[in-house]
């Protein structure tokens, strides 16, 4: 049976329902840009950088001009973090509070791996920020998902082998790019976002840690 030490989160759909808050944030982005935008184009943004999202939103007219460029990036930023002032501990996705705390008590090290920019203030307002080991963001590695760069940053910050490590994932780059990594993959929610993990939850209400590490231990057989 495959011996996993650590576990490592997507934030955003993961472990909290940020998803409104950034659909908001770009609506109105894309409302600056009069150009239109749509839950679709919103599940392609999943586990993408801004800048990335940005010159999808925007059209590649846009990438000659980088001024202009970082100046919507942060104001995108800007929107989406006033937005979460309203953000509690219930913005956390049904049965991530309990599955934290039960990981913590089976010494399990843990991490997040987000391409957001904002995650440490969603993981302070959600209350889950000191059960955190590692936090790794969208300014931690210079290639975003489906490189593996953030998931291998992580589990070298753990002190822990890919082989060793439980990636959980709300989209197709996230997933790819712990496959890449050499991970185990969880898809949560929706599966048709995260085809090619190893395992997939509709969220973390129905099963317990030691439900899952044994599942997990059975499909990277």
């Amino acid at each position: 049976m495959t011996n996993f030490e650590a576990l490592i989160f997507d934030l955003d759909g993961v472990l909290a329902d940020t998803v409104d808050y950034h659909f908001a944030a770009w609506q109105r982005i894309a409302d600056i840009l009069d150009v239109p935008f749509d839950r679709a184009m919103m599940n392609r943004f999943r586990g993408r950088q801004r800048r990335d999202c940005l010159l999808e939103l925007a059209g590649e007219d846009l990438a000659c001009d980088a001024a202009e460029l970082d100046r919507l990036m942060v104001l995108k930023d800007s929107y989406y973090l006033e937005d979460l002032q309203r953000m509690t501990r219930d913005d956390l996705l049904p049965g991530v509070w309990s599955f934290i705390q039960a990981a913590t008590a089976a010494q399990l090290k843990l991490a997040v791996a987000s391409s957001s920019m904002s995650a440490i203030p969603v993981l302070e307002r959600t209350g889950i920020l000191p059960y955190m080991d590692v936090v790794a963001d969208g300014s931690t590695v210079s290639r975003s998902k489906p490189a593996p760069d953030i998931f291998v940053w992580a589990a070298g910050a753990l002190r822990t082998r890919p082989v060793h490590t439980i990636v959980f994932e709300d989209s197709s780059a996230g997933v790819e790019a712990a496959r890449v990594a050499g991970m185990g993959v969880v898809g949560v929610g929706n599966q048709n976002l995260t085809q090619g993990a190893h395992l997939h939850i509709p969220n973390f209400e129905h099963i317990t840690v030691s439900e899952l590490l044994e599942s997990m231990a059975r499909a990277v057989r």
